[in-house]
């Protein structure tokens, strides 16, 4: 397949690296994929001054394949290389729990609550994870490595700007009569940039309605497998329970949201718990 998914011819050029036969393209020389186990498609194409790094995975879905998006390498050779040891060490999905631990450990500012990563994998499209064999496995394993080096470098910056404007609030103490504000503003700033440790995560649920993202035809949620675990239909009975008990609207939204995930909700409670008696 093309990169965009299409099949498309070959040339007969090929080289063989670490073991598979590495085909180049017809239509761009620089474009490669090899074969691993006649599942795992390797691909790698040179763009600019990196070299892309992908993995189409073979599945029973509608596109015949999961697309696995690594970080890009600085040669072929070792893009060649990174795919290959992806596909070799796959060995399937984690569970549900593995995975909710993951997101708290990987990307700890974006969920401090259980809730908000069942919102993420189940709900939320365009969420960087699939369904393969079974389970949900994340599309972009790697993304993780350099958002945190990124957010490293932008909280650093950040923190400075905000001691900075600390020193000044500090010398504006004595001249208002709303001390109390003028420190709560300073906390408040600075807070922003604080990393919660994943080892305080998830924070307790407080039982408060939820604005889950708006359902559609491309949620996982609505997307079960027939090859789904029993632990990951639980966790999506999980999910449809919240989304028919505790879903409220999106205040960035001018439609009602609340009412569409609460029927959805209700419909998937009853067609995930009647597959688990199966």
């Amino acid at each position: 397949m093309g990169r965009n998914g299409r099949h498309h011819c070959y040339s007969r050029t090929q080289v063989k690296r670490y073991g598979v036969e590495w085909t180049a393209g017809l239509d761009y020389e620089q474009d490669w994929f090899g074969i691993y186990k006649d599942r795992f498609c390797l691909r790698t194409w040179k763009f600019g001054s990196i070299h892309q790094c992908v993995i189409d995975v073979k599945c029973d879905n509608p596109n015949g394949y999961v697309r696995i998006c690594l970080n890009y390498q600085p040669s072929r050779d070792a893009a060649m290389k990174h795919a290959l040891e992806w596909a070799k060490n796959y060995s399937g999905p984690q569970s549900p729990e593995e995975l909710v631990q993951e997101c708290y450990e990987r990307w700890p500012m974006l969920y401090s609550r259980r809730i908000r990563v069942i919102d993420h994998l189940l709900c939320t499209i365009g969420n960087g994870y699939d369904w393969l064999d079974g389970g949900i496995i994340c599309d972009n394993p790697e993304d993780w490595i350099v958002s945190q080096e990124r957010d490293r470098i932008n909280i650093g910056k950040a923190l400075r700007t905000a001691n900075a404007i600390e020193k000044e609030f500090i010398k504006l103490e004595d001249e208002t009569e709303d001390v109390e504000l003028l420190r709560k503003l300073i906390h408040d700033l600075k807070s922003d940039y604080v990393v919660p440790d994943p080892k305080n995560l998830p924070l307790p649920d407080d039982g408060k309605p939820y604005s889950f993202y708006p359902i559609s035809s491309y949620s996982n949620i609505l997307n079960i497998p027939e090859d789904a675990t029993k632990e990951w239909l639980e966790f999506c009975l999980e999910g449809a329970i919240l989304l028919r008990d505790r879903s409220a609207n999106m205040d960035c939204l001018s439609y009602n949201t609340k009412t569409k995930n609460e029927k959805y909700g209700k419909k998937l409670v009853k067609q995930i718990q009647k597959r688990l008696k199966q």
